[in-house]
């Protein structure tokens, strides 16, 4: 079983001297304490703060690197004073040399972890941003010219996060089942509402000093632990803690991703994935054990399954994400919980 591990402490590993031209002072300090080890970092940005800071964080996402890479700057570029944080999450392919080229720009920095994870690679750039905004979006997302301006600029006037909104390719939106695009991150599917139940990891902003208050994005949510939903976690957190978050529906982004996730066996992966991670939250956050519909419904989806294995189309995902959601529950449900009954590490307002 996993010791639980109190809120603010999920990063804090001994780690080495970072390597390289590391900042000094709190920032510096405070990503040496709630990271992981650092394998390397090149810094070439200057010490003063900046409006906006924005952070992509990759593991072997060489494929778009250098296409995001310029667009996130030339929206930096627009919105007049901002800096770029680009965290390699140790990847085996050349996404390393990518970002090390990159941070040879002054306004540019480039750093790599010895642990695996998303999350911990966005709490080591939102540790090192200097912005009082700080933007967040992924390795295979294009963001549009004036994204960062408008995505600062709710923060700016008092929100603690913008919520920006994810569209797919044109030839992929009629294609697929409104489960399907929900999956990819396509927030038309989502119908996340004003202000928005959620943010999404693709392109979302946060008051950089909520990181001063002990937030960060739980690893243990990752792709490679149990795959999802880390950002939804940490919008759960915000809100609880009375934090406001605005949706900005005027700059969507493009997600483009690598076509081999729509596979058949893809789908059927990913939908298994969203029942573990909605369990676990409900379990370990929230504290809720499934009501008797939602046996009943657990045990439906368990009989369909046996009856005929699910396809990819929207239903049939919903039946593998209920399916796993009731396995893992039965098989943790007298596990030690992870959080304090909604838990969080401050209260904003």
């Amino acid at each position: 079983m996993e010791e639980r591990q109190p809120y603010g402490e999920l990063y804090e590993d001994a780690l080495p001297e970072a390597e390289g031209n590391n900042r000094s002072g709190v920032r510096g300090r405070r990503m040496r304490q709630h990271v992981g080890p650092v394998r390397q970092l090149r810094c070439r940005v200057s010490s003063r703060a900046v409006k906006a800071s924005l952070v992509i964080c990759s593991r072997n996402g060489a494929r778009l690197l250098s296409e995001v890479i310029a667009a996130a700057r030339t929206s930096l570029e627009r919105a007049g004073d901002g800096e770029l944080i680009l965290v390699d999450s140790s990847s085996t392919d050349n996404t390393l040399s990518l970002m090390r080229e990159a941070a040879m720009s002054p306004g540019i920095t480039a750093l790599t972890l010895t642990q695996i994870g998303v999350s911990r690679a966005r709490n080591a750039g939102w540790a090192l941003a200097t912005g009082d905004v700080v933007l967040f979006t992924d390795d295979d997302i294009i963001v549009p010219p004036d994204w960062v301006e408008a995505m600062a600029a709710p923060i700016e006037a008092g929100c603690d996060a913008t919520a920006g909104t994810v569209h797919l390719p044109g030839h992929l939106t009629e294609s697929l089942a409104p489960r399907q695009r929900e999956f990819l991150a396509d927030t038309r599917s989502m119908n996340l509402g004003s202000p928005p139940r959620t943010i999404v990891s693709a392109s979302m902003g946060l008051r950089r000093n909520l990181h001063d208050l002990g937030f960060r994005f739980d690893h243990r949510l990752d792709p490679g632990a149990l795959g999802y939903m880390g950002d939804a976690l940490f919008h759960l957190q915000l809100t609880e803690a009375g934090g406001r978050t605005q949706l900005v529906e005027s700059v969507p982004v493009l997600h483009r991703f690598d076509e081999a996730r729509l596979q058949p066996a893809m789908w059927a992966k990913r939908a298994r994935r969203q029942g573990i991670c909605e369990a676990w939250i409900n379990h370990h956050w929230c504290h809720e054990a499934p009501t008797l519909g939602e046996w009943k419904a657990f045990l439906g989806a368990e009989v369909r399954m046996r009856r005929l294995p699910p396809g990819g189309d929207g239903e049939s995902l919903d039946i593998v994400a209920r399916a796993a959601a009731g396995r893992w529950w039965l098989a943790h449900r007298f596990s030690r919980r992870q959080y304090a009954h909604r838990e969080v590490p401050a209260r904003i307002r």
